[in-house]
């Protein structure tokens, strides 16, 4: 994505279970509109955690003694005052919260629902000024997916300069490290994308690269450069796809795909003397997509031990029912019978 310097360009990506969900579409903004005052549950003034991506967060949540990845609630209160007095209600308006999540397990959700604990998903507020009260906005904001990223929400018609104080409420571990407001300019107008196909792909063993914290704050990160030779892992068994080139598989998204498991990695290369020209004072930005499923490992995953039954771009959910498979065409047969044929069982105890 090519765009002038001091306009910022971002996909729209969020991890929600309901609608709407994020779409992937570029969202662009030349201004950041940050809060001028930020107050967490206990009306502490958290204001310096939210003005920069810098790993010290809004809140140091009270985490839950025995429920991976629950907290007590947790409250963000944000204020942008007058900053918001040049946004009317139905000027384009989208909410950047950069964050991560500490994810439960399903046998947390199994625990928790044995104890009676409901996990709550990220809300948002804003503060009724004739009423003298909060009125709830957006019922499922969504979360940042994994480890640190910028999430997005759309708040046209929800913020602006008469709604310019919001609260966002979760009981899930997540910490918030900045957050801020981004008028939306002309896509169009602001970008020039061009697509990129890999040249080549290398699917091999590598490792895990060790994890490590350069601050002694969390998440800890990944050092590639320190590769661990094993990790206490189980084995998913089935079957998977054979080392060495696989660029083929990554063409298109056709339900013929690399299937590689803990360890490994696909080693993708681009060619970037195809781009054109940058224009005097534009800047370059990538973007990677991907179309794919990763499957958990756990006792109330579906299916969790084993690479089958297949995912697929057409299926109603996973598990699917005996009413749906996996294609069954001529060529996906081929594809399983010549890419697949790295047969991968645990060990014998």
């Amino acid at each position: 994505m090519d765009h002038p310097d001091g306009v910022n360009v971002d996909p729209d990506e969020r991890f929600t279970g309901e609608r709407p969900f994020a779409d992937g579409r570029l969202l662009a903004h030349d201004a950041r509109i940050d809060p001028v005052a930020a107050r967490d549950g206990r009306g502490r003034d958290v204001l310096r955690h939210v003005l920069a991506s810098d790993r010290f967060y809004s809140e140091d949540p009270a985490l839950h003694p025995r429920l991976t990845g629950a907290i007590a609630e947790s409250t963000l209160e944000l204020d942008f005052s007058d900053r918001l007095d040049g946004v009317s209600p139905g000027d384009p308006l989208v909410l950047y919260l950069d964050g991560w999540i500490e994810y439960g397990y399903t046998r947390t959700s199994v625990a928790a629902a044995g104890e009676g604990f409901e996990y709550a998903v990220p809300t948002l507020d804003v503060w009724d000024a004739a009423a003298g009260q909060w009125r709830r906005a957006v019922a499922n904001l969504g979360y940042p997916a994994g480890f640190p990223r910028v999430m997005t929400y759309d708040v046209t018609g929800v913020l602006s300069r008469e709604t310019p104080r919001v609260r966002i409420r979760t009981n899930l571990e997540i910490y918030w490290d900045r957050v801020w407001l981004g008028p939306q300019i002309d896509v169009a107008a602001n970008t020039r994308t061009t697509v990129l196909s890999p040249v080549a792909a290398d699917l091999r063993w590598v490792g895990y690269p060790r994890e490590h914290s350069p601050d002694g704050r969390h998440p800890r990160i990944y050092d590639y450069g320190t590769i661990d030779p094993s990790m206490p892992w189980k084995t998913v068994e089935g079957d998977y796809t054979r080392f060495g080139d696989v660029r083929p598989l990554l063409e298109d998204a056709d339900d013929m795909y690399v299937i590689y498991g803990k360890g490994e990695e696909i080693d993708v290369r681009f060619d970037p003397s195809s781009l054109p020209a940058l224009p005097d004072g534009w800047v370059r930005s990538y973007v990677l997509r991907f179309t794919g499923w990763c499957k958990g490992q756990e006792l109330y995953i579906a299916h969790g031990f084993t690479v089958e039954p297949l995912p697929f771009l057409g299926m109603s959910g996973y598990p699917y029912g005996d009413d749906e498979s996996y294609p069954d065409t001529p060529e996906h047969r081929a594809y399983r019978a010549t890419w697949n044929t790295r047969r991968i069982r645990p060990p014998v105890r």
